[in-house]
């Protein structure tokens, strides 16, 4: 009873905005960890494939914090994924 509960929250627009947010946040947040907090050098491939992380993580928690209809979230997460 409690995964069907789950399952239906988490395909509601805002909440899988809010998952992608975050997951990609956490992705990026963790690259940066190693790359400053433990000295690690991104080589530059890698340092080119975090773009997306950081347009996509940004917009994914804006589409789950604003207001916004529920067709503009859908299209938003459409475009993300």
């Amino acid at each position: 009873f409690a995964m069907a509960v789950l399952a239906e929250r988490i395909v509601e627009p805002r909440t899988a905005a809010g998952l992608v947010g975050l997951a990609a946040a956490a992705t990026v947040g963790t690259a940066l960890v190693f790359e400053h907090g433990f000295g690690y050098l991104p080589c530059p491939l890698c340092l080119t494939q975090r773009w997306p992380y950081y347009v996509g993580a940004p917009l994914a928690l804006a589409l789950a914090v604003l207001p916004l209809p529920g067709g503009v979230r859908r299209l938003g997460l459409g475009l993300l994924g």
